[in-house]
């Protein structure tokens, strides 16, 4: 259940249910972009550990280079896909980005990665807002 693609409704159950709302990043383009180039990674491996046997001097360092390059960008991509952060955190009296708390600022920047309408949960949010309290 990704909070994001529910309703406002939801959301406030949610939010009386367990005190909070979490809503998690939704697919990035960066991830999407994984798919296309993970392959060409995967090639980046396997072609110079077959042509390593037979490669000798500076052939052999950049196949070494080329082996290296293409495992941390593995790392890396296999890393962007599992971690989707920060998450949008709502509590009754408190907004999260990720671990950070934020003010209740009066125009929220939201982003679309956290939800389908990113102007329903701003008024959302709005009508949530914790009211200044007068000493």
């Amino acid at each position: 259940m990704v909070m994001g693609e529910l309703s406002p409704a939801d959301w406030t159950a949610e939010l009386e249910r367990s005190g909070r709302v979490v809503f998690p990043l939704r697919k990035r383009p960066n991830v999407r972009r994984i798919g296309l180039t993970l392959p060409f990674s995967f090639a980046g491996v396997v072609f110079p550990l077959l042509a390593l046997r037979d490669a000798e001097g500076t052939p052999r360092l950049m196949l070494l280079l080329v082996l290296g390059f293409s495992i941390m960008s593995i790392v890396c991509f296999v890393w962007a896909a599992r971690s989707r952060q920060p998450h949008l955190i709502v509590t009754p009296n408190t907004l999260h980005v990720g671990k950070r708390p934020v003010a209740w600022p009066a125009d929220v920047r939201l982003l679309n990665s956290y939800v389908t309408d990113p102007a329903v949960l701003e008024s959302w949010l709005n009508e949530r807002r914790p009211t200044p309290s007068v000493s």
